[in-house]
């Protein structure tokens, strides 16, 4: 045996070992390196979900989010830096989601129900604001957003059908805090 070890391991017949060796050493390595950059991404992925949710409960964002609302139930459905703002921070999820810094599972879990909502409640709007402006790159990322949460969903196993009037006041009934005096009577 330990003839075999002097000859194949330390002798002149040595260099297949200590290649194999060399291999398996890089190999861990990588293994290792690969598995530290997938933790990184992991803890980036949940630093920037939780820096978006501040921005999301924010409270002008929740400010924002309840005159988005109103503004549609009064039927004022200019774009204006209410409405901005709202649009704004979801066109910034489709880019995170674009450029691959979040998931479209981590998406759909924290905010495909707004995403629904308030595309549907805004998609007219935008297609109108598009045309005034001449230029349809306006809020492009929130509709790739849009269709990347169907196409998830659908892949769950989840149906979204287009929203119903009813079902948009009772989601702006949520956003604006329940408040029966602030949600306009449904049409009939």
């Amino acid at each position: 045996m330990w003839n075999w070890m002097a000859t194949n391991v330390v002798g002149p017949d040595s260099q297949w070992f200590w290649a194999m060796a060399s291999f398996f050493a890089v190999a861990i390595s990588l293994s290792l390196i690969y598995r530290q950059i997938s933790l990184q991404r992991q803890a980036n992925l949940l630093h920037t979900l939780g820096e978006m949710d501040k921005r999301w409960n924010s409270k002008e964002m929740v400010q924002a989010r309840k005159q988005a609302c109103n503004s549609y139930l009064a039927d004022k459905l200019r774009i204006n830096a209410d409405q901005g703002d709202v649009l704004g921070f979801f066109e910034d999820v489709g880019v995170y989601l674009e450029r691959k810094v979040f998931d479209s599972e981590a998406v759909w879990d924290k905010y495909s129900y707004y995403i629904e909502h308030y595309w549907a409640m805004y998609q007219p709007h935008i297609n109108e604001f598009r045309a005034e402006t001449k230029d349809n790159t306006w809020y492009e990322k929130f509709q790739v957003l849009h269709k990347e949460m169907q196409a998830y969903g659908s892949k769950k196993g989840v149906v979204i059908n287009p929203k119903s009037q009813e079902e948009i006041r009772r989601f702006i009934r949520g956003e604006i805090g329940g408040n029966a005096q602030q949600v306009a009577p449904a049409d009939s």
